[in-house]
């Protein structure tokens, strides 16, 4: 199966996008980036503007949206919830993780969030900030492991 990719546009920026976020029913994407900084814009709109949303260290690692939540983490360890319009952040939890935040995912009926860390933790939580459910067992990968 051939499949040709067209660019609709270009929006250069200066800080390197490390996660994305795409919201439901919209031509909006909001974008974590190396500055601390989310990024919320209309990629289709005429003129598209970045919404600059602060609340982070450096580096944003991940970015989700649940329901009519968006959640955010990063290098900071900590992740941040904010409602997907305005932008206002309504709850924070500091040590999210004992180490980066390397991803999220939120479930599909946006109930639940998922963060993985660089402390080999993957935590559940609720999309008002309430942990849920915490996985271990994960250890970090060494050349002693494979064969």
């Amino acid at each position: 199966m051939d499949i040709n990719l067209k660019s609709a546009r270009e929006h250069g920026r200066k800080e390197i996008f490390l996660s994305l976020a795409r919201v439901p029913n919209s031509s909006r994407v909001v974008c974590g980036a190396s500055d601390g900084k989310l990024y919320d814009l209309d990629a289709l709109a005429e003129k598209p503007e970045f919404k600059e949303l602060d609340g982070h260290g450096p580096f944003v690692t991940g970015v989700a949206v649940a329901g009519e939540m968006l959640v955010s983490g990063g290098y900071d360890c900590k992740l941040n919830w904010r409602k997907l319009d305005g932008g206002e952040i309504i709850k924070t939890a500091e040590n999210a993780h004992g180490r980066w935040i390397r991803k999220l995912a939120a479930s599909p009926d946006g109930q639940r969030i998922a963060s993985v860390a660089d402390d080999m933790v993957c935590r559940v939580w609720d999309n008002q900030g309430g942990l849920v459910y915490e996985l271990r067992g994960h250890d970090v990968l060494t050349p002693n492991h494979f064969p």
